[in-house]
């Protein structure tokens, strides 16, 4: 059941992609889909919600940020010279 699961999740995946969907929008669609269907709707929300919370309370993701922004400014000064 996992292994059809799995692979269901991955041609709905393409399926929405095919049809203008944004990828992060797929792919989260596609994984909460998954994941209430494998574990229930309960242990899901209670996954989603600490996993949403540990990976946007990380330090580490503020680099991404402040790299757009160094290469925002290193592409504004190369255009002016």
């Amino acid at each position: 059941m996992d292994i059809a699961t799995g692979v269901l999740g991955i041609v709905l995946l393409f399926v929405l992609i095919a049809f203008g969907a944004n990828v992060m929008v797929a792919l989260g669609l596609v994984g909460v889909v998954g994941l209430t269907w494998l574990v229930g709707l309960q242990a899901a929300t209670s996954v989603l919600s600490t996993v949403f919370f540990e990976t946007t309370h990380s330090f580490h993701f503020s680099v991404i940020p402040l790299f757009l922004l160094m290469g925002f400014f290193c592409f504004k000064s190369w255009a002016w010279c």
